[in-house]
């Protein structure tokens, strides 16, 4: 209809997550819009009784990882031992179920999973610095400086995604000693 035609317009400059609302609670149909609502019955059931699911497609969530990656790069707001799903969704303005989705499907990994995998990757640097430098600080405080709330965590995690120990790591860049009488 044309006398709806603006309708449609508001409708469509509106943040996708309150389409998805919009959508689930029956105000407007699902559109071609990047997001759709469709029927699932594995998911979490709608107030009025039937399922529904999120779906955005690949090259949206492809876009959504690259945004979230490269905010937490370079804002670094993974070292907050308390950052949450929440906190990038307001940061970066992606709903949180977009947020989610996509780096479950696209990445293959969950939010947390993300997050200590960027913990890990500057807890390596750390160590890698120390071990050049012959730092004595102790490795359970790099730990604590990437962001992990307990060394148990950081040593469990470090030893999941490396296969091996914090110290272990470091030994690998740690510059040879030279003993005074052992001929070298």
């Amino acid at each position: 209809c044309k006398e709806f035609g603006f309708i449609r317009t508001f409708i469509s400059r509106l943040p996708g997550d309150f389409i998805v609302h919009l959508q689930q609670t029956k105000f407007i149909e699902p559109s071609n819009r990047n997001v759709m609502v469709t029927k699932d019955s594995q998911k979490e059931n709608h107030p009025s009784g039937e399922n529904l699911r999120l779906q955005l497609p690949s090259d949206q969530m492809a876009e959504y990882c690259r945004r979230v990656v490269s905010h937490l790069e370079e804002e670094k707001r993974y070292l907050n031992p308390n950052y949450s799903l929440w906190d990038l969704s307001r940061e970066t303005g992606i709903p949180v179920k977009m947020i989610s989705k996509s780096i479950n499907k696209y990445m293959k990994r969950n939010f947390y999973d993300l997050i200590n995998r960027m913990r890990i990757e500057e807890a390596k640097a750390i160590l890698r610095e120390m071990a050049v430098t012959n730092s004595k600080a102790m490795i359970e405080e790099v730990g604590t400086q990437c962001g992990f709330h307990s060394r148990s965590v950081f040593f469990s995690r470090f030893n999941e995604y490396e296969r091996m120990s914090p110290k272990k790591y470091m030994n690998l860049y740690e510059k040879p000693s030279h003993k005074p009488g052992s001929g070298k």
